[in-house]
């Protein structure tokens, strides 16, 4: 069995699975934003492999075996981000607590499970911290724009100035689910100061990078690249693919191998990772998702994402199968 964990209504998830059960694999979907209860059981001997002997879901009237799973695909928002989309919600103290705990609780059952992750959930997590991609992307051999973090209104005027003839943008450290917009251009030093008092916490400051945007998916050791031109720096890249004219590209080979690399320091298996190749030709790191987004990009340039990511869960379940 395929176990998916994913937020609800998740198009690339409907997709998937579609594929999946017309070639005959049986999958179960978790909606971690549903109220579930969860069980688990062991009964391994000293010395043993510590592995879970019993473990179920139940939510509804619907009962999951997780202990029957042996691929996990996960696409949940990690408890940080989820927690701020649901403070912006409205949801009360109490119901932030509870659904806190039914995740620590989901991600608890699931780490005892003998799973094949694409991605491990903890890895997921990590990579998501931005200065870890920034330092893996660097080690990788990609180029970053100047970056400041800070919550230090001078420092922050200092490096306004120090751009200044350039369009400078900021968005959150730690952003939350419902924050998609994503960077915004800072504006004048009025502005950048009444963003540092509206802040909830630390800020980053790049400046705008000339050049066309570049987007990889990444599943396994395919690429699927797409790219587009002429974006404002006030509109998000998923808003601008539809009407910007997005069309494939392939990546060069260093670029191809620097993006490898970022994986493979990241421990993921499926990401997207957001370039700017400059006129100069150089390919710099702007940013990541673990939980990529394709279906859109795949409709515009056909690129088989879909096919891609469902092949890969497919092929991990029959050799964990033949090893059993």
């Amino acid at each position: 069995m395929i176990l998916i964990v994913s937020e609800p209504g998740d198009p690339q998830v409907a997709a998937v699975v579609h594929r999946l059960e017309g070639t005959g694999h049986e999958v179960a979907v978790v909606d971690a934003d549903r109220r579930f209860e969860v069980e688990l059981a062991f009964d391994a001997a000293p010395g043993g492999h510590g592995v879970a002997r019993r473990a179920s879901l139940r939510c509804d009237a619907r009962s999951i075996e997780l202990d029957r799973a042996r691929v996990g695909w996960w696409r949940r928002l990690p408890p940080a981000v989820y927690t701020g989309a649901l403070a912006g919600l409205g949801s009360g103290p109490a119901e932030l607590g509870s659904r806190i705990a039914d995740t620590e609780a989901l991600e608890g059952v699931l780490s005892a499970l003998e799973l094949s992750w694409m991605n491990d959930p903890v890895r997921d997590r990590r990579a998501r911290r931005r200065p870890l991609f920034w330092s893996a992307a660097v080690e990788a051999g990609l180029s970053l724009p100047r970056t400041l973090v800070t919550r230090d209104p001078e420092a922050a005027l200092d490096f306004l100035r120090e751009h200044r003839g350039d369009e400078v943008v900021s968005s959150a450290l730690i952003r939350r689910a419902d924050d998609w917009w994503g960077s915004s251009p800072v504006g004048g030093e009025e502005r950048l100061s009444e963003r540092l008092r509206e802040a909830e916490g630390e800020l980053v400051l790049q400046p705008v990078v000339q050049g066309v945007d570049v987007r990889v998916v990444v599943v396994g050791s395919a690429m699927f690249a797409v790219e587009l031109e002429g974006r404002p720096a006030d509109l998000p890249l998923d808003l601008a693919f539809a009407d910007h004219g997005v069309r494939r590209t392939e990546l060069p080979d260093p670029v191809f191998d620097a993006v490898s690399a970022l994986m493979l320091r990241l421990d993921l298996s499926t990401a997207s990772i957001d370039l700017r190749r400059t006129p100069e030709g150089d390919f710099v790191a702007i940013d990541l998702d673990p939980s990529p987004a394709w279906t859109l990009l795949e409709e515009l340039t056909a690129w088989p994402v879909t096919r891609a990511v469902a092949d890969a869960l497919a092929l991990r379940e029959r050799v964990l199968t033949r090893r059993r």
